[in-house]
């Protein structure tokens, strides 16, 4: 599962820039194996919420936020007043996003850009795949050197020692046969 940080989300009170935002965010989750906005941090939404929580009537006591969806009609989403978000923080229902929001980004106006990073938890190792090959070789290369010398040392004998090390090579043969069978990977 990746996840998409946005570094420079720039001045969202401005409507284009929060469009941009959304359809962003919305084109991320229409991907392929994307939760959709159930799976989506969307610090917005929840301010929308809070923001139509503040305009409804005081008196309205039928108002219910978790009435409201995952996702945000065209009215609601450009209801976005930056003088709000201080409060809106502070709240107990929505201060985890204080953790994630800066409030004076120290980024130029008007920036198009969103520098949208993409982490992905196996990422270090899905980039270890490319090396495989070559690292079990090595591995296989050093094993044989180690075990021969300190059979060498405690057993005297090359006999003992080609044994040995022509019984551990053939382990490390079968082994990569398996691992780099046609079908399963490739030894490149």
């Amino acid at each position: 599962m990746a996840s998409i940080f946005i570094e420079t989300p720039g001045d969202l009170s401005h409507p284009t820039q929060l469009i941009l935002m959304n359809n962003m965010v919305d084109d991320f989750e229409k991907l392929h194996g994307s939760w959709g906005p159930v799976g989506t941090m969307y610090f917005v939404r929840d301010f929308v919420t809070f923001e139509n929580y503040l305009q409804s009537d005081s008196n309205d006591y039928d108002y219910d936020p978790a009435d409201g969806t995952t996702t945000l009609s065209a009215i609601d989403a450009l209801k976005f007043k930056n003088e709000d978000l201080p409060s809106f923080l502070v709240w107990p229902e929505y201060d985890f996003w204080s953790g994630f929001i800066r409030l004076k980004n120290a980024t130029p106006d008007g920036n198009a850009t969103f520098h949208a990073t993409v982490f992905h938890e196996d990422g270090i190792f899905l980039d270890l795949i490319d090396n495989m090959p070559t690292d079990t070789w090595q591995s296989v290369l050093g094993t044989l050197v180690c075990m021969a010398a300190v059979c060498f040392v405690f057993l005297r004998s090359l006999l003992t020692v080609a044994i040995a090390t022509t019984c551990v090579l053939s382990i490390c043969v079968g082994q990569s046969i398996t691992l780099f069978a046609p079908g399963t990977g490739s030894l490149a």
